[in-house]
């Protein structure tokens, strides 16, 4: 996950030590549709919803093998990106 690829919440009139890149990635309050494609098709989809329905589509991310984890880009490094939003099936 490409941490700077990600939306973040305006976090104007809100508590002081809420962190805007925790809540994109743990929050659960945010309603954005997160959807997979191969990268060669990504720009084209991108232009193609955007033109048929006037919604911005970001790529923040790439898949990779499972065996890798999940980690997270910040800043020209990369960290392990452990889970921490709630569980629904818990």
């Amino acid at each position: 996950v490409d941490a700077d690829a990600l939306p973040l919440a305006d976090l104007a009139g809100l508590p002081l030590d809420l962190d805007p890149l925790g809540l994109a990635l743990n929050g659960g309050e945010d309603y954005e549709l997160c959807f997979t494609i191969d990268a060669s098709r990504a720009a084209a989809a991108a232009a193609g919803v955007l033109e048929r329905t006037g919604t911005p589509v970001r790529v923040v991310g790439t898949v990779t093998p499972p065996a890798g984890g999940m980690e997270l880009v910040r800043g020209g490094g990369v960290v392990p990106l452990v889970p921490a939003g709630w569980d629904h099936l818990r």
